[in-house]
């Protein structure tokens, strides 16, 4: 499933501090599980995008956008 360069454009993704925590054998397995239960991904398309940000003890703002 993941194969060659797929892989090492996956893992540009992802900063070095999460491959502290997470090994690369790691995310292999579960990218590949992933992709048996749902199936490869063919195409992508943003269509929701949502944070919540967080700042002192009690302070939320919701920040929203439908594409």
């Amino acid at each position: 499933m993941l194969q060659g360069t797929n892989k090492d454009k996956i893992y540009e993704l992802f900063s070095d501090k999460f491959f502290e925590v997470t090994n690369k054998d790691q995310l292999d397995k579960l990218i590949s599980d992933s992709q048996q239960e749902y199936g490869i991904i063919k195409e992508n398309n943003l269509e929701h995008w949502e944070t919540l940000v967080v700042k002192g003890s009690n302070s939320k703002k919701r920040v929203s956008s439908h594409l």
